[in-house]
Protein backbone atom coordinates (compact mmCIF):
# COMPACT_ATOMS: atom_id res chain seq x y z
CA UNK A 1 0.00 0.00 0.00
CA UNK A 2 1.19 3.07 -0.83
CA UNK A 3 2.61 5.23 1.82
CA UNK A 4 0.60 8.24 1.71
CA UNK A 5 -2.58 6.18 2.03
CA UNK A 6 -1.79 4.69 6.12
CA UNK A 7 -2.94 6.16 9.15
CA UNK A 8 -0.79 7.81 11.23
CA UNK A 9 1.45 9.45 8.85
CA UNK A 10 1.73 12.88 9.88
CA UNK A 11 2.32 15.97 8.00
CA UNK A 12 4.18 18.95 8.48
CA UNK A 13 2.52 20.24 11.49
CA UNK A 14 2.21 17.07 12.70
CA UNK A 15 -1.25 16.36 11.81
CA UNK A 16 -2.59 12.98 11.31
CA UNK A 17 -2.71 12.76 7.45
CA UNK A 18 -6.45 10.77 6.64
CA UNK A 19 -6.27 7.83 4.04
CA UNK A 20 -6.80 9.45 0.65
CA UNK A 21 -9.21 8.26 -1.59
CA UNK A 22 -7.77 5.65 -4.58
CA UNK A 23 -10.28 7.61 -7.05
CA UNK A 24 -8.34 8.13 -10.35
CA UNK A 25 -12.04 9.69 -11.88
CA UNK A 26 -12.02 6.61 -14.48
CA UNK A 27 -15.35 5.59 -13.37
CA UNK A 28 -17.06 2.88 -14.32
CA UNK A 29 -18.35 0.15 -13.04
CA UNK A 30 -18.36 -3.47 -13.93
CA UNK A 31 -20.61 -6.52 -13.89
CA UNK A 32 -19.47 -6.72 -10.19
CA UNK A 33 -20.87 -2.91 -9.70
CA UNK A 34 -16.69 -2.31 -9.23
CA UNK A 35 -15.44 0.26 -10.37
CA UNK A 36 -12.44 -0.23 -12.99
CA UNK A 37 -10.81 2.69 -12.04
CA UNK A 38 -10.01 2.99 -8.32
CA UNK A 39 -11.37 -1.05 -7.57
CA UNK A 40 -14.02 0.15 -4.73
CA UNK A 41 -17.45 -1.34 -4.85
CA UNK A 42 -20.32 1.04 -5.28
CA UNK A 43 -21.00 0.70 -1.82
CA UNK A 44 -17.21 1.60 -0.78
CA UNK A 45 -17.69 4.72 -2.91
CA UNK A 46 -20.57 5.96 -1.55
CA UNK A 47 -19.64 5.57 2.16
CA UNK A 48 -16.06 6.69 1.76
CA UNK A 49 -16.67 10.29 2.47
CA UNK A 50 -18.31 9.22 5.91
CA UNK A 51 -16.14 6.66 6.78
CA UNK A 52 -13.94 6.29 9.47
CA UNK A 53 -9.60 6.10 8.59
CA UNK A 54 -10.05 2.63 10.03
CA UNK A 55 -12.61 1.90 7.93
CA UNK A 56 -11.13 3.96 4.74
CA UNK A 57 -7.76 1.31 5.38
CA UNK A 58 -10.05 -1.67 5.42
CA UNK A 59 -11.27 -0.59 1.75
CA UNK A 60 -8.14 0.12 0.77
CA UNK A 61 -6.60 -3.06 1.34
CA UNK A 62 -9.32 -4.92 -0.33
CA UNK A 63 -8.84 -2.41 -3.51
CA UNK A 64 -5.35 -3.52 -3.22
CA UNK A 65 -6.36 -7.29 -2.86
CA UNK A 66 -8.75 -6.51 -5.83
CA UNK A 67 -6.59 -5.14 -8.10
CA UNK A 68 -3.94 -7.94 -8.04
CA UNK A 69 -6.94 -10.68 -8.92
CA UNK A 70 -7.24 -8.03 -11.66
CA UNK A 71 -3.62 -8.32 -13.28
CA UNK A 72 -3.33 -11.91 -12.71
CA UNK A 73 -6.25 -11.98 -14.81
CA UNK A 74 -4.79 -10.04 -17.77
CA UNK A 75 -1.67 -12.18 -17.86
Amino acid sequence: MLRHHMAGTTGKQGQPIPPLSPCIRHCCLDDNDICIGCYRSLTEILKWSGASDETKLNILELVSDRKAVRRQIKK
